[in-house]
């Protein structure tokens, strides 16, 4: 019987593009997955089932887990701009009025927006004038310290 030829091995450097494209799998994909979610934030549930307490009993009430939901409330909006105080629309008057007076043609006071507590201060105009937009964020924290100081 003839011997049966070894079978045809590639050199190392004799890989495909396609073959040197593609990355090598990961040792450890179970690994990966545990970091991954290590980093993303535990249920509401989880959180009150590890200090002890049972997640089931009405009673028992989670803490928010901070994100955009918590950092965009209406808790963390400055006074100066809330729509729920009295003087912020003259606040922000006296800052529209000082932008003005820096050579701002194009700006203006805007309500809040649904779910939104913050008044807000558009800058260009519906033409997006480039000139009143950067003039009004460069002057845009004096024209706020003059607002408060004279209000």
């Amino acid at each position: 019987m003839p011997a049966e030829p070894a079978p045809a091995t590639k050199p190392a450097d004799a890989a495909t593009p396609a073959e040197r494209a593609t990355p090598a799998p990961t040792a450890e994909p179970a690994r990966a997955a545990k970091a991954a979610a290590a980093t993303e934030p535990a249920p509401p549930e989880a959180t009150v089932a590890a200090s002890g307490q049972d997640p089931a009993d009405p009673k028992v009430v989670a803490a928010p887990v901070p994100g955009p939901a918590v950092d965009s409330a209406p808790e963390n909006t400055p006074w100066r701009w809330s729509a729920r105080n009295p003087h912020a629309p003259a606040f922000v008057e006296r800052v529209v009025r000082c932008l003005r007076g820096h050579g701002v043609r194009y700006v203006e006071s805007v309500p809040p927006e649904h779910g939104d507590d913050r008044i807000g201060i558009a800058l260009g105009g519906d033409g997006n004038d480039r000139s009143s937009i950067s003039r009004g964020l460069t002057f845009m924290d004096a024209c706020e310290r003059t607002a408060r100081e004279h209000g």
